[in-house]
């Protein structure tokens, strides 16, 4: 949800496991543009907002390397995003509700679902299994609005 302490610490480390071939990371920060910012994007100019750096150690070695990479600010419609991160922002969406984040603003079940819809690849059955859990999570965790009984006179 949020691990803003452990993120913004100087020389703060977040450790890992062991991580094999065919595995992949996905880390998402969400960014509140500044006004500077947004002038800068509207006139097409990227800004450096980050810098994102890994530390590992390659297997069978005791030697340690560092990565290190520029993030500059760029936009993409959501509708215009490819469908592996559309997929991942419905994941990440669906774990927000779940959690009731603070930082979750305007998502809901209705649009959870109609956002993951749009990201599914119907021939990879755990994608079409997902949109089902979205459905039955939206059962099980929205509030049930209670009827009012009128008491006649």
């Amino acid at each position: 949800d949020n691990r803003k302490q452990a993120v913004t610490r100087s020389g703060g480390t977040l450790e890992g496991g062991e991580v094999g071939s065919g595995n992949n990371t996905l880390a998402i920060f969400q960014i509140k543009p500044t006004e500077t910012l947004i002038k800068s994007l509207a006139l097409g100019i990227e800004e450096k907002i980050a810098t994102s750096s890994l530390t590992y150690k390659p297997c069978g070695t005791t030697a340690i390397d560092t990565v290190r990479q520029d993030i500059n600010a760029r936009f993409t419609r959501q509708t215009d995003l490819p469908k592996d991160l559309k997929m991942a922002t419905a994941v990440s969406m669906l774990g927000m509700e779940l959690r009731n984040s603070k930082y979750k603003g305007n998502i809901n079940w209705s649009r959870i679902q109609s956002y993951a819809s749009t990201a599914v690849d119907e021939s990879i059955h755990i994608q079409k299994e997902f949109l089902q859990m979205i459905t039955k999570a939206s059962k099980i965790y929205e509030p049930i609005k209670k009827k009012k009984f009128r008491v006649n006179k």
